[in-house]
């Protein structure tokens, strides 16, 4: 009896295994290794470079550009990976792509003058020393907005390999121009690195992608293509001022920005904790749309990957906490440590995170943006709010505490909303059927 299930269960990984490798997930998990650590080197060698207050900025200035450009994306990227990886014609796919990439290319011109005009004021930047260089970096955005919608083609037609090989060379890229030009104008160079990266990055992913001509009589977007992609960036859009409130709320309201330096320093790390979920998300949300006809399917392999996501953070966060004290301790030196008090409240909101990932993936893939935007809504005001006190309360750590806080609330309304969303979801398309 024994050996029968034993044997059964090598069963099971074998084709676990087999299915994962044929869909490139362990291909991309370890050129996206490869590219994750050079981007955490690179990460750790200007947080060496820099002064913790100029460290702070560059993580004010990343927050803020993310912010910018996924405005500039209005969600056109998420309709590109849901309908292109549908059973469509290459041309019909071809249009998606093309039409997704103009329209975002036009949004890019309106957010780059309206950001112009608030870093002038004050409003996005606060610190006005700094504002002609945030100013230097939007120069990135349409370079950023294109490479990223390419990327997110490859995504959908699960060219898995390809995608991890010009992340591979994109990061690379990237990483020599940071390190250099930062080591050798310092802040400056920093800024002025990323603008360049951008620009290069785009140039192997143009290369990479053949397209037909732009077709505009034949074919038509799909019916739902503009409500996905709004919901997409209403959604995505509030999540990510949610997930960037912390940062925000720093740069307003915390006159100490040295101390922004070292919780930036402790970013670093957790960033490199959520590449991971964001492989996973990538392998699933594809292969969710495509098969998201099938209720069985689907509702299994959200919750096997789920739990498995989830287990898998623990030890990721563990890990992490005992590299991060290793590497402030031989590497920054005593006056750093503080920034291990915040990781160790960051990680607790990563593993929060990991839990719910996989379930936020497969909504995209499903179409049900809409479900999305309705928790990070909530959540993310919520999060403003105690993100204001907590700060007020405890300082910088209390910011960090806020964030576990926030991340259980969007944890909570998931769990509460999937059951209704899959059989809502799966009954209107019977009823269609």
């Amino acid at each position: 009896m024994f050996e029968d299930n034993t044997i059964v269960m090598m069963q099971i990984l074998n084709s676990t295994y087999q299915w994962l490798n044929e869909k490139g997930f362990f291909h991309l998990l370890f050129v996206n290794f490869l590219a994750n650590i050079l981007g955490f080197i690179s990460s750790l060698t200007v947080a060496k470079l820099l002064s913790p207050t100029e460290l702070g900025q560059t993580r004010i200035f990343q927050t803020y550009l993310n912010l910018l450009l996924l405005i500039c994306g209005f969600g056109l990227n998420t309709s590109v990976l849901k309908f292109c990886a549908e059973r469509l014609s290459e041309e019909k796919r071809n249009y998606i792509l093309k039409y997704a990439t103009g329209r975002s290319l036009i949004v890019t011109a309106v957010v780059f003058v309206v950001a112009f005009i608030l870093t002038k004021l004050g409003i996005i930047v606060s610190s006005g020393k700094f504002s002609t260089w945030f100013i230097i970096l939007m120069l990135s955005m349409p370079f950023s907005i294109v490479t990223q919608m390419l990327l997110t083609y490859k995504q959908a037609l699960k060219e898995m390999k390809t995608l991890a090989k010009l992340q591979l060379i994109i990061r690379g890229e990237s990483f020599v121009l940071v390190i250099l030009l930062t080591w050798k104008w310092g802040f400056k160079g920093f800024v002025i690195s990323l603008v360049v990266a951008n620009v290069a990055g785009l140039i192997p992913a143009l290369i990479d992608t053949t397209t037909k001509p732009f077709y505009t009589l034949a074919e038509k977007l799909p019916s739902n293509f503009w409500s996905v992609s709004i919901y997409s960036m209403m959604a995505n859009g509030v999540n990510m001022l949610g997930h960037y409130v912390d940062v925000i709320m720093l740069d307003h309201f915390n006159p100490d920005r040295e101390s922004i330096g070292y919780y930036s320093l402790a970013l670093i790390f957790l960033n490199a904790c959520i590449q991971v979920n964001g492989t996973v998300q990538s392998i699933i949300t594809p292969y969710i749309s495509e098969k998201s006809d099938d209720k069985v399917w689907v509702h299994k392999q959200i919750v096997m990957n789920q739990l498995r996501m989830s287990a898998l953070s623990i030890f990721i966060a563990a890990g992490t906490y005992l590299a991060a004290s290793v590497c402030i301790h031989y590497l920054f030196g005593p006056e750093y440590r503080i920034a291990l008090t915040f990781l160790a409240v960051l990680l607790i909101k990563y593993i929060i995170m990991s839990s719910y990932s996989v379930i936020g993936a497969a909504f995209v893939g499903l179409g049900l943006m809409s479900y999305n935007f309705l928790v990070v809504s909530i959540s993310t005001p919520v999060g403003f709010v105690l993100s204001y006190l907590m700060l007020k309360k405890w300082g910088v750590v209390g910011v960090a505490w806020a964030q576990v806080f926030s991340s259980s609330l969007i944890l909570i309304l998931l769990l509460v909303l999937y059951p209704f969303a899959m059989r809502k979801t799966f009954a209107d398309r019977e009823n269609i059927d």
